[in-house]
């Protein structure tokens, strides 16, 4: 048997064995340079058959080895493959990066968020939201019989004057209680009788040990405090812890330096006592009501023209911040 396999060993002509070595040679570089010729496929090994099988290919006429046939190396026509081929599985690698990075987005917005509820931030929720919450504070049956007294005696305000009336004083009577700080617009033609009654309405519902206290601008007086609104705030703090109510008259009268008292008074998220309402009157006219017909914006606007003058601008801009955080418009009285 092995003397027939050399026999015909020896049978094969030059060419044929030249071409067989030169095959047999580039296919053992495939195998160690995949970078050069790519990855190896079962159509490599077909090719490699057909060419060194076959006569066709034929040495140049300068002897160097002639060329394989390009059809030796293309795989069969037989063969389908997939029109839309499928991606591979997701490992899940990029997960493990990608969490990381949407974590660092998501912290400073707890956060903030438990900052803003930790201070107390957020506004209250209205009275029906916490009384349908099962809030144990509820406002006294008769604050709610006087107010109703009042809207029947005068119906001409706005639609969201007693509700946003009632709010307010819902803000201060509340478990944990925040100042209500409300300035009141009124002209000429305003009943100022209406004021008087909310300012006692509202003291009585404050079960207080005295009378509300009533300021103006000759309280505020240079002559009075010297300049120094420091001497406002302690004047009147414990004042305003027994009496709960605080009328200011007619606030555009107040001087510019001793009106810095106020931005203690109104800080409602600081506030010096634990449960107080203070109420401005500012009085307008009608042509300041038609140059700026939005109740905030007019009495900022008033307050701007009256205190620019004798403190800064930042100054004036905070403390108008704070005494208009509520802002309601005395109608017209009815004769």
């Amino acid at each position: 048997m092995d003397s027939e396999r050399e026999r015909e060993v020896h049978q094969l002509s030059p060419r044929e064995c030249i071409r067989g070595r030169r095959s047999y040679k580039d296919n053992q570089e495939a195998q160690s340079s995949p970078r050069r010729y790519g990855r190896r496929t079962p159509f490599d090994y077909e090719g490699h058959e057909s060419a060194s099988s076959g006569d066709e290919a034929v040495d140049g006429e300068d002897g160097a080895p002639a060329v394989e046939p390009v059809e030796a190396t293309r795989p069969p026509t037989g063969l389908k493959y997939p029109e839309n081929p499928q991606p591979a599985a997701h490992s899940g690698k990029m997960d493990e990066y990608q969490f990381p990075l949407k974590l660092f987005y998501i912290l400073p917005v707890l956060v903030f968020l438990h900052i803003i509820l930790q201070s107390d931030g957020l506004p209250p929720k209205p009275p029906d939201a916490i009384s349908a919450a099962g809030d144990a504070f509820e406002i006294p049956q008769s604050c709610k019989d006087e107010l109703q007294e009042l809207k029947d005696e005068y119906p001409n305000q706005d639609a969201t004057f007693w509700p946003a009336l009632e709010y307010n004083l819902w803000s201060v009577l509340k478990d944990p209680p925040r100042p209500s700080i409300v300035t009141f617009l009124y002209n000429v033609s305003t009943s100022t009788t209406l004021l008087d009654k909310i300012v006692y309405t509202t003291h009585a519902c404050m079960h207080p040990e005295m009378d509300p206290i009533v300021v103006n601008g000759l309280t505020f007086s240079e002559s009075r405090t010297g300049g120094d609104f420091g001497i406002i705030i302690d004047k009147y703090k414990e004042a305003l812890r027994r009496s709960r109510v605080m009328f200011v008259e007619n606030l555009q009268d107040i001087p510019g330096l001793a009106s810095r008292a106020f931005h203690d008074l109104c800080d409602s998220y600081n506030p010096i006592i634990d449960r107080y309402v203070v109420y401005f009157s500012l009085f307008y006219t009608r042509a300041d009501w038609e140059e700026s017909p939005n109740p905030n914006a007019l009495a900022s606007d008033l307050l701007k023209r009256r205190w620019d003058d004798e403190i800064t601008a930042d100054t004036a801009a905070a403390l108008i911040a704070r005494v208009t955080e509520a802002v309601l418009v005395l109608r017209e009285k009815i004769y």
